[in-house]
């Protein structure tokens, strides 16, 4: 796989610096002596961080710093080429981008056991999490399934068309819960920026209860398709899925596999599924959040306090997601270089600098690679940190910057320290 580089800087915002200088070039200062290979130095290089060039070489020979000729006597040679190339102008901040997160919570009768224990344990997590003061940078939204059936359905059916959105027919009845995709495409709470979106959420949650079973493949379908709506009508915010369920897909014809296939042609559309298993889902949940590219799943076992760990892994998604920021315009009159894009992050307290790989899309983001990736190859809006990157940087102290048009620096080295 071959990365392209790229420079960031954090935690809020990185910086575009539009336009490249080198340094000028010289004159040589003095003549070789008849004989020697090399000729005086050049002169020092102007309009950057200059280097002393090579000069004119003795007989007959080209010298590496571009000087001049001579058959006998060395001539000065043009002097150096103005030595590193940097980075200059007015920096131009690069702006976190909005996260949209919406939250497919399971509402069927295991929640409700035990005297509403998981049910009451995640509705408190959220709660509280959408009750954070607003930041200007967070909306939620919330759906719930299973979604039971309205009249007809509960009368005679004779085939699936009787029961529309609510089928399959059973041969008498139409099916307890909505197996179709298409009904869990409409969000209990649509995602809104807090805190009015989260008074809607409160709301929602405080009116629903648990009953029924678990057909999570639909409810995950529908979730990803109401997602990408509205991600479409809010194409400069990260949109993510958040799935929570206490127990493995039951009903519908819903399986691990299946709902897996749907986190992923949620991912190949841009949405990522996180995956929160409540004390009763199995250790399976990992196969859908691998598919929906946010691995590992949070399994919350019995004895953990489930508020606490809930409410940890959204202030996690909210802090890892929101590692993607917005391409500032290029000035008028000047134009973009993409591929020559760099993300450089250096740790607090020190001069080393961490160079980040770029790779085509989320598809390509491994673990143990810092890099980052475009929204758009072609004409880039959005920068994207890989999850492991985006999570060393929020695990070390340290500065992004992000350059635009300058010549990449080579491989970056493997990350120092924990990541």
């Amino acid at each position: 796989m071959s990365l392209k580089r790229m420079v960031l800087s954090l935690p809020v915002g990185a910086f575009l610096f539009a336009g490249c200088t080198v340094g000028g070039s010289g004159t040589g200062t003095s003549a070789g002596p008849e004989g020697t290979t090399f000729g005086g130095s050049g002169g020092q290089g102007t309009g950057g961080t200059g280097s002393t060039g090579d000069g004119g070489t003795g007989g007959g020979l080209f010298a590496p710093g571009g000087g001049g000729e001579s058959a006998s006597a060395g001539t000065g040679g043009d002097g150096g080429s103005g030595g590193v190339e940097e980075c200059a102008g007015d920096p131009y901040e690069a702006k976190l981008l909005p996260l949209d997160m919406y939250i497919m919570m399971d509402r069927s009768g295991s929640m409700g056991w035990d005297n509403n224990a998981s049910w009451n344990a995640v509705k408190t997590a959220i709660n509280e999490f959408v009750a954070q003061p607003a930041d200007g940078h967070v909306g939620v939204g919330i759906g719930f399934f299973p979604l039971g059936v309205s009249p007809p359905a509960f009368g005679l059916c004779g085939n699936d068309g009787d029961c529309g959105i609510f089928g399959p027919c059973t041969g008498i009845t139409c099916e307890h819960d909505s197996c179709s995709a298409e009904a869990y495409t409409n969000p209990a709470a649509p995602i809104a920026a807090l805190p009015a979106g989260g008074t809607a959420v409160q709301s929602a949650i405080s009116s629903t209860s648990p009953d029924g079973g678990t057909p999570m493949e639909p409810a995950l379908g529908g979730a990803i398709l109401y997602a990408q709506e509205s991600a479409a009508a809010n194409p400069t915010h990260v949109t993510t899925v958040v799935l929570v369920s206490d127990g493995d897909p039951d009903g519908c014809n819903s399986s691990i596999s299946g709902v897996a296939s749907e986190a992923a042609q949620g991912l190949a559309a841009g949405i990522q599924t996180f995956v929160v298993g409540i004390e009763g889902a199995s250790a399976s949940f990992e196969e859908i959040a691998v598919a929906g590219g946010t691995s590992p799943a949070l399994i919350i076992d019995a004895g953990t306090d489930v508020t606490t760990a809930l409410q940890a892994k959204l202030e996690e998604i909210r802090g890892s997601v929101q590692c993607s920021y917005t391409m500032p315009e290029v000035p008028v009159g000047e134009t973009a270089d993409f591929d020559t894009t760099n993300v450089v992050f250096t740790l607090e307290g020190t001069t080393d600098e961490i160079i980040f790989g770029r790779v085509d899309d989320a598809s390509q983001c491994v673990p143990d690679e810092l890099a980052y990736y475009f929204d758009n190859p072609a004409d880039p809006t959005m920068i994207h940190l890989c999850p492991f990157a985006c999570d060393y940087i929020a695990n070390n102290k340290g500065e992004i910057k992000l350059t635009l048009g300058c010549e990449p620096p080579p491989e970056p080295p493997p990350p120092p320290g924990p990541g």
